[in-house]
């Protein structure tokens, strides 16, 4: 049977974003959940870089993960290591497919609480950006 093992945390979240050459970067710690069953772990928190979206992460080792939000962008976005797929993105003002190109995904929350992925995000075979996200979970102080 797998243990399931329940914390409050910390995330402390950082992302760089560069497209049409201008960097962006987005950085943020906030309170978290962090759930791991078997070899699927699971991290909730509040998104501030998109409109405050409830953002569910589910991260399946080192292969892939999926990025869920709810809120003002409503989007299940999908990461699979070393491979291309479409997503469907919803935004206020209306939905479109995007092409998820993950170029890797490093999962270390068992060893150090860090999880690290980057993808480029490409609209109709053009490229629109290249996003590198790293992720450190901490211990939440009492």
């Amino acid at each position: 049977m797998a243990i399931t093992m329940k914390n409050n945390r910390i995330l402390n979240f950082k992302s760089v974003v560069l497209q049409n050459e201008e960097v962006i970067e987005s950085v943020f710690s906030t309170p978290a959940v962090y759930e791991k069953k078997g070899s699927i772990a699971r991290i909730s928190y509040k998104d501030f870089s998109f409109g405050n979206a409830d953002t569910e992460l589910r991260v399946f080792g080192n292969k892939s993960l999926k990025i869920m939000r709810k809120g003002g962008i409503n989007s299940v976005l999908t990461l699979e290591n070393g491979k291309s797929i479409q997503c469907d993105y919803q935004t206020p003002y209306g939905s479109f497919e995007i092409n998820m190109k993950t170029q890797s995904i490093i999962n270390e929350l068992d060893v150090n609480g860090s999880l690290f992925f980057n993808y480029a995000i490409c609209v109709d075979d053009s490229h629109l950006s290249l996003v590198g996200v790293y992720i450190k979970l901490d211990e939440k102080e009492v």
